[in-house]
């Protein structure tokens, strides 16, 4: 590699010439002329006396003996004239530590080996190198390294760079993809990170080149054995100095030290010696050096990163994880990997006076339709009052009719509540397996898998069949639901499955626990991950071992909801005794499984109480909640309950369970002992603002013992006040229990807890300190005192002070004054939270408007409270699944009404109570009903009741609820493009090619080209060809030049085999079913502009050019290759047509591919099979020789990979196909054989291998290119002008290494200047049902049955489009199809076109009316909602994401029925002429918007498109597809007649083709 090598020719020596390796360097190499160089050994010094040495040059070269070494320097300059004369002189010396060396070496133009080099080569009998000039060699261990240093000082780098080029290899000043092996003094700098990043490269201590050094006279020695290499790689903290700041925890720190050592770090106890300062707390590090100056290459890092370079076993990149220190921020991709304080967000709410204070009642916007029934009310979800019921209830009769319609709203509930806990489940189960399983199983890492199999096994068991099996229950869910089903079924009918699953995972949980704390102490890269995970955002920020629990509490959750969907069952209903039946199953095998594990102590109690509270939550029971504590209070509040109630508060780590004792605990013959406690109300622990500590000078003893909440239940914000039972005086410091860590013992049960008399936190201090910690644990605040406010009340004066806020006295109701201190404190909080004619402070209130009479500090903590509430932390972090829907749906407070409607009308801002009214009784109050506003139980302000006008925008809203939300900028601009002209649609001449227009955007899209001999299934269509077909369509819509080509793929072994089975030839093979692909796609609508095939003449005239030009620039090279052979078939076995036992000792599957093992899913080399067998004839076949041609891709790498990060980059790429072709590169590619010994191809036309042909992964994608030549004569102006071309290609993810790799190397290698593909959809697998797509086992349905069924294709391409796995594999439903098309499409899409056309041609002639000018904000407003809609549609669709794009046109459907529903045309319509002009625009509006649905429709569904436009009475496609909703009807336009677009599905239907394509069970 640095040398050349002289051969024994006399005195004159040829210099070896490797082809096409050797790099020329005219300064500082050998001589490369061959002809006419004298070459001349001089030995010298004791060399001269080693006969061995002499012995070796003895008749073979010319060499001469100078004994003396001062000779030599005289020689020196007879030396440097010889080479002028082309004759060479290379010394020899013995040692490179003799001072006539270092003189050697110091003199220009000098050749110096060492005996030893020519001892070596003698006795492998090779010739002697060459050194190069200036270069002494002494042996040849390093000759094929190429050698990279990082950081390594100056004068050591010269050292290590001579021992380099002594031992025969090259350094590289900077890091690039030549380089072998890269030398770090530490793990520092640019180069490193890109020589990690690469792996490429081997990072090794210096101590590897110096014991190669030392190694330098040892033959045998080899610096590339790979134990020495694992001894000598850089370990990832290589020399690098940390010092850690904020960790609290001695023992954690301890452990971060031991795990710096060990991974070849240094811990340092100043700052200024430390390469990175690694921190676990922020804010605590600013506030300690405040004006802390980071030094030069010093790095200020989160604790993150520590744990990436351990799990990475290499040094992560610090820019992900440094901390600014100036801004007060870390900066960081992905801020979920960090546990911060608040600040990281932004500054402290406590230094920001700044505050917007109004609180705006948030609405549950998802399942709106269930408002009207459940209002936020202390009746609510999980709130139950004991208030008198009929409290302010006007008529008896009205009181049974709510009651009825709440328990069957409930009841509903509930099922809603089990189905959206089953998805999170699933969702959670698939984390797991995603996130941990199949992550650390990975073994294309740099270090190997983190896990091997036998531990991933111990840690994760049978997860997966868990997750398969509540997939399925999710999906059965929705079907029950959807079609008014009996859920409990389900469970009932899963019983015997969820035994056999739930079995073995909760036997082995123990061991399960175990291993994942064996492994953290003993893998530090499985320690490493888990941390790195523990603060994702997808696994609720826990940790592995609380979410592997998660399985052992989903059957009591079920448990649960069952029990309370009981409750609301009425006992002659038809599913009674099927729910009884279920409960006592699912009762039965969790009593089971619960007797063969043992329950952690920590979760027995949580399942105590859980299993004790009377219509308790199923979200209590969660796997990330531990038991924190009790308290037993008295409410005096009056919020939750009747006056002074006593109450539980269970305290947990992130909620506060509020519960009662029951009262009556008789027993029932027949019934069950009758649960301890009843539930009150949930709060979240992010759901409380402030905790206050109520002092009073005139309170009795026992009344101090009084605190107060500020928090928010049900999206009502409220204020309670309790008071500490502390009667309990025999607490004993030896029962009390560690924060979080310590609970109930298992033994113990709730009643006896619930009367135990040693509890901790029987003061208000305690309860307060509980509190506050876990709220700022839960909010990873630094300083739970802050929480804290203290309220005081002074007789004296009469006045309160609430921490450094006062409140005048004036401002408290004179009626209050003759309350007792702790009802005026009470009432006054509780009129401080409410919206009243009189406000006690802006301390207590959170009106925008200050009150003029209000003395305040800028630093008062509750002047703060709404802004931490907003910014501090992040409310949805712990939640339970409920309280996550609400607080999402919540937020979004910008419905449609006719207040936020009309602007110009009135711009004065609404009170909260108004605004709130319209918003809760939007669609759930009949006209003649008062709109119901929310008030304060002490005060009935009068109010104006509403006139009742005409029907209000919010009076109905039957259609699903969304936001009409577009800014002021985006109505007048989607105005301003709405009375513009729209563009035409250009339509190429029937007879006219398609070619390269200069002056349009030029697209060629390509599919996978299908293979012949295969009838494609819905997989496959949906893979490639559909989705090519929809984006092709789309392009032509937006007037794109658009090149759509495709054809079948019939060369290969295949097809010889197919062709002997049905006895007839290859081309007759190919003919049959190029005709089946073709009739098929015909029938699914596949508008091709071409359609080839492969095996033409085109074909081989351009695979064997291409062939000749990778052969003319040497990449192609010869190769023999073993195969099976089979005499009996007298051929070449493919990898496909042998089986055999796996070779994998561990497996040994008796019918594993010649390929890959179906069990195990190893690679497998044919030849490796044990006793293989031809599956054509069942014979043994034998091994044989057979020399093959491969193309050089390694050579080719470096092109390929700039290619790539090119094309990626500005290009299209799904992250399927761009994680496949980067673990490609990554891997670094191989030598691939690009011939067969076959008779059905493309002969191979170099001379010696006219026998064979090409292989298919190498010929195939070469008939993209021959099919555009079959299509037109100018075919390279598509495929050599790529600068004026986009290439988009569409496939799945087993065909994306040969269109991202493969191919592209290939015409890289031509240099031919070929367009390569630009954008790449490669996407997932669709599954079918529960299983694969089989056509030998009639599983799934392929393309020629779907023909047969009485679906349209229309309806198949639209469900598969649905379902299009673009990020993961998916699954095709019979059931789901039929539930897509009965709603979304009939439902929703279907239902807006119909009821648009109908009422246009029953009520106005059919005639459109002008609506050039829109004067009515909805109108507007409705035309801008949907050039935002259009335009996210094109967003999606230019990247080749047509699932979203199909979901943004049935969302634009959705806008449509709410609009119509807002605007009630059909009522307008019948009164004054303003309203039947209004009612006209409405219709215009949506039949315009029914035409824009008919072009983005198109691709997708072409024939429903086409009906739409006839039932709009236009013929044809007119107009093109632009960025903004055009008015495309003119006014006096005359729509055709009114038809349904869809039919529904029935059950029965469904449920025949699920029987018909299920196949042959075995």
């Amino acid at each position: 590699m640095t040398t050349e090598n002289i051969s024994p020719l006399s005195s004159t020596s040829k210099i070896y010439h490797r082809q096409n390796k050797f790099k020329k360097n005219s300064e500082n190499t050998s001589p490369t002329n061959v002809n006419d160089w004298t070459i001349t050994f001089c030995i010298i010094g004791s060399a001269c006396s080693n006969k061995r040495l002499l012995s070796s040059l003895e008749d073979r070269y010319v060499y001469e003996c100078i004994h003396d070494e001062r000779e030599v320097i005289h020689t020196l300059t007879e030396t440097k004239i010889l080479l002028s004369q082309r004759q060479l002189r290379i010394y020899i010396v013995d040692s490179f530590d003799d001072s006539i060396f270092q003189y050697l070496k110091d003199n220009e133009d000098i050749y110096t080996i060492s005996s030893e080099l020519v001892l070596s080569c003698a006795e492998k009998e090779i010739d002697i190198p060459v050194p190069r000039r200036n270069r002494p060699l002494y042996c040849q261990h390093l000759s094929s390294a190429v050698i990279c240093f990082v950081g390594i000082r100056r004068d050591t780098h010269t050292e290590l760079s001579d021992f380099v080029h002594y031992l025969g290899g090259s350094v590289r000043k900077d890091y690039s993809d030549q380089v072998t092996h890269v030398i770090s003094h530490a793990n520092i700098g640019e180069k490193y990170l890109t020589a990690f990043n690469m792996e490429r490269s081997e990072i090794l201590t210096e101590e590897w080149l110096l014991h190669c050094w030392h190694e330098r006279n040892n033959r045998q020695f080899n610096p590339f054995d790979s134990e020495l290499i694992r001894i000598y790689r850089a370990k990832p903290l290589h020399n690098l100095n940390l010092f850690f700041f904020g960790f609290n925890n001695d023992n954690e720190l301890q452990h971060l030290h031991t795990l710096t050592n060990e991974h070849g770090g240094f811990i340092t106890k100043e700052m200024n010696e430390a390469t990175h300062i690694v921190l676990s707390d922020i804010n605590l590090f600013i506030l300690t050096y405040p004006s802390y100056t980071r030094k030069h290459r010093q790095y200020i890092v989160h604790v993150q990163w520590f744990w990436e370079c351990l799990c990475l076993m290499g040094k992560a990149d610090e820019s992900m994880y440094i901390v600014n220190l100036t801004s007060n921020q870390s900066t960081t991709p992905d801020s979920s990997l960090l546990l911060l304080s608040p600040s990281i967000h932004g500054d402290s709410p406590l230094h920001d006076s700044s505050l917007n204070t109004t609180i705006k009642r948030k609405r549950r916007h998802k399942h709106s339709y269930i408002n009207e029934q459940i209002d936020n009310t202390p009746n609510s979800k999980r709130f139950n009052s004991s208030i008198n019921e009929n409290e302010n209830l006007l008529d008896d009769n009205i009181v049974i009719e709510k009651q009825q319609n709440i328990k069957k709203d409930n009841k509903y509930l509930i099922g809603m509540e089990l189905r959206e806990t089953e998805r999170n489940y699933v969702t959670m189960l698939s984390n797991i397996i995603r996130i941990f399983k199949t992550e650390m199983e990975k073994d294309d890492r740099r270090n190997g898998p983190i896990l091997t199999k036998v531990e991933s096994t111990q840690i994760f068991g049978n997860i997966e069949e868990i997750y398969h099996l509540h997939l399925s229950i999710a999906e059965q869910l929705d079907r029950a639901i959807n079609e008014d089903e009996c859920i409990s079924s389900i469970f009932l009918t899963n019983s015997v499955e969820l035994l056999r699953v739930y079995q073995p995972y909760t036997k082995f949980y123990d061991k399960t626990i175990e291993a994942i704390h064996t492994l953290e102490k003993t893998n530090p890269r499985f320690y490493a991950y888990l941390k790195i995970c523990e603060h994702k955002i997808e696994l609720g920020k826990q940790h592995l071992a609380d979410l592997m629990i998660r399985p052992i509490q989903r059957l009591p959750s079920i448990l649960l909801l069952l029990e309370r969907l009981l409750k609301y069952t009425s006992i002659t209903h038809i599913d009674y005794q099927l729910l009884i039946d279920s409960l006592d199953k699912l009762r039965e095998i969790a009593k089971k499984l619960n007797e063969e594990r043992g329950k952690t102590e920590k979760h027995l109690s949580m399942f105590n109480i859980v299993n004790s509270i009377d219509n308790c939550p199923p979200e209590l029971l969660a796997a990330h909640r531990d038991y924190i504590e009790k308290f037993h209070v008295i409410e005096l509040s009056q919020e939750l309950t009747t006056t002074r109630t006593h109450l539980i508060l269970f305290l947990f780590s992130d909620c506060l369970e509020v519960t009662k004792l029951r009262v009556n605990m008789w027993k029932t013959p027949g019934m069950k002992t009758s649960k301890t406690y009843k539930h009150i109300a949930l709060i979240q622990l992010s759901d409380i603002r402030s905790l206050f500590d109520i002092n009073s000078l005139s309170l009795t003893i026992d009344e101090t013992e009084q605190f107060g909440i500020l928090c928010s239940i049900d999206g009502q914000i409220r204020q309670l006040i309790f008071r500490v039972i502390n009667g309990n005086t025999n607490t004993s410091t030896n029962n009390s229990k560690s924060y979080f860590t310590d609970s109930m013992s298992p033994s113990s049960s709730i009643s006896t807890l619930s009367n135990s008399t040693t509890h901790h936190g029987n003061t208000k201090i305690d309860v307060l300190y509980h509190l506050s910690k876990a709220i700022s644990d839960d909010r990873c605040l630094l300083d739970k005192s802050s929480l804290i406010q203290t309220v005081t009340n002074s007789n004296n004066n009469h006045h309160m002070y609430c921490s450094q806020t006062s409140l005048e006295n004036s401002e408290i109701d004179s009626g209050l004054r003759s309350t007792s201190s702790l009802n005026l404190l009470g009432l006054a909080l509780k009129r401080g939270f409410h919206k009243a004619n009189k406000r006690l402070s802006r301390a207590f209130s959170f009106s925008p408007e200050p009150n003029k009479h209000l003395s305040k500090k800028i630093n008062s903590p509750i002047h703060l409270l709404q802004d931490e509430w907003s910014n501090t932390f992040d409310s949805n972090k712990r939640m339970s699944v409920s309280s996550r829907q609400i607080m999402a749906t919540s937020d979004n407070t910008d419905d449609i009404n006719l207040q936020n409607l009309k602007v110009e009308e009135s711009t004065a801002p609404q009170s909260e109570a108004t605004s709130g009214a319209a918003s809760t009784d939007k669609a759930a109050k009949s006209k003649k009903e008062k709109p119901k506003q929310e008030k304060p139980k002490q005060e009935k302000p009068k109010q104006e009741k509403p006139k009742q006008e005409k029907p209000q925008a919010t009076a109905e809203a039957p259609v699903e609820e969304l936001d009409f939300n577009r800014s002021q900028e985006e109505v007048v601009q989607a105005l301003d493009q709405w009375s513009k002209k729209p563009s035409t649609l250009n339509k190429p001449k029937p007879d006219e090619k398609i070619t390269p227009k200069a002056d349009a955007r030029n697209i060629m899209i390509t599919s996978a080209l299908p293979y012949v001999n295969n009838v494609p299934h819905l997989g496959n269509l949906i893979g490639s060809l559909l989705s090519a077909d929809v984006f092709a369509r789309y392009c032509r819509l937006r007037n794109y030049n658009t090149l759509y080509i495709c054809g079948t793929d019939e060369y290969g072994t295949a097809t010889e085999t197919k062709a002997l089975e049905e006895k007839c030839t290859p081309r007759e093979i190919c003919d049959k079913y190029y005709d089946l692909h073709t009739n098929i796609y015909k029938w699914f609508q596949l508008d091709f502009d071409f359609f080839g095939r492969t095996s033409t003449q085109k074909q081989t005239e351009i695979a064997q050019d291409i062939f000749w030009k990778l052969h003319k620039r040497n990449l192609i090279f010869n190769q023999s290759v073993e195969q099976l052979y089979c005499d009996s078939c007298q051929r070449f076995l493919a990898d496909r047509y042998v089986a055999g036992i796996c070779p994998d000792l561990a497996c040994k599957f008796i019918d594993a591919r010649g390929d890959q093992c179906d069990k195990c899913g190893k690679l497998i080399n044919a030849v490796d099979l044990i006793d293989p067998k031809c599956q054509i004839c069942r014979s043994t076949p034998e091994i044989r020789k057979s020399e093959h041609l491969f193309l050089d891709l390694p050579t080719l790498s470096s092109d390929v990979q700039s290619w790539f990060q090119k094309s990626s980059t500005t290009g299209h790429w799904t992250n399927t196909a761009t994680a496949i072709t980067e673990a490609w590169l990554n891997e670094g590619l191989k030598p691939r054989c690009i011939t067969r010994d076959l008779k059905w191809g493309t002969p191979v036309p170099l001379e010696g291998y006219t026998d064979k042909v090409f292989y298919v992964w190498f010929d195939a994608p070469i008939g993209y290119i021959s099919i555009a030549a079959n299509y037109t004569d100018d075919w390279e102006q598509w495929w050599k002008q790529p600068n004026k071309i986009e290439l988009f290609q569409f496939m799945a993810k087993d065909n994306v290494p040969f269109h991202s790799v493969i191919f592209p190397a290939c015409l890289l290698g031509t240099q031919d200047n070929y367009t390569i593909v630009n954008h790449l959809s490669g996407i997932d697998y669709l599954n079918y049902e529960d299983s694969k797509f089989s056509k030998s086992r009639g599983v799934g349905v392929f393309g020629d049955h779907a023909q047969h069924t009485e679906i349209p294709s229309d309806i198949w391409r639209f469900y598969l489009l649905y379902v299009r796995p673009e990020t993961q594999d998916s699954v095709f439903s019979w059931a789901d199809l039929m539930s897509k098309n009965n709603s979304e499409l009939l439902n929703n899409l279907g239902n807006f076109i119909n009821r648009a056309i109908a009422f246009c041609e029953k009520n106005l002639a059919g005639k459109i009316s002008d609506v050039n000018q829109l004067e009515t904000p909805l109108d507007q407003l409705f035309v801008a909602q949907i050039t935002y809609e259009l335009n996210a549609y094109l967003e999606v669709m230019e990247k080749t994401r047509l699932r979203d794009g199909l979901k943004c046109v049935l969302r634009m459907s959705r806008y449509g029925n709410q609009y119509l529903q807002l605007k009630q045309p059909w009522a307008k319509y019948k009164g004054s002429d303003a309203d039947r002009r209004d009612a006209e625009i409405s219709i215009a509006l949506a039949l315009n918007l029914v035409y824009l649905l008919s072009l983005v429709l198109q691709p997708f569904m072409p024939t429903t498109s086409d009906e739409i436009r006839q039932q709009l009475n236009i013929n044809e496609s007119v107009y093109a597809l632009e960025n903004a909703f055009r008015c495309y009807l003119p006014a006096g336009h005359t729509i055709g007649q009114a038809k349904p677009l869809f039919k529904r599905i029935e059950k029965a239907l469904v449920e025949e083709y699920r029987l018909r394509f299920a196949g042959q069970k075995k």
